[in-house]
């Protein structure tokens, strides 16, 4: 007699899903994707507040590092769009002087 597998077959798949969750490059990609649209993470899907000692400050450098792009990003957009306003300012005048020297 040939023995097969009782559970339903969502079970089945549920486990083959457990196994592939436990890939920690597979589980940080969806981490961050969570994280960028601002879900909740939960414990069992072991975040970096799951993880311990050297792994937690490592991971803690790797959060910093990507707060700091995103800062550094910001700052950059910020001085570009002061850049232009300038730029924008520097043209209106040298247009203005042109059209004075015409009227002379």
């Amino acid at each position: 007699m040939k023995t097969e597998d009782k559970r339903s077959r969502s079970a089945q798949t549920y486990t083959s899903l457990e196994q592939h969750f436990k890939n920690p490059y597979v589980t940080g990609l969806l981490i961050e994707k969570k994280r960028e649209k601002g879900e909740v993470i939960h414990r069992r899907e072991g975040g970096r507040e799951k993880r311990k000692g050297r792994a937690k400050r490592k991971a803690k450098d790797e959060k910093q590092k990507i707060e700091m792009g995103k800062k550094l990003k910001e700052k950059a957009k910020k001085k570009a769009e002061k850049k232009k306003k300038v730029k924008k300012k520097k043209r209106k005048k040298k247009r203005r002087k042109r059209k004075r020297k015409k009227k002379k």
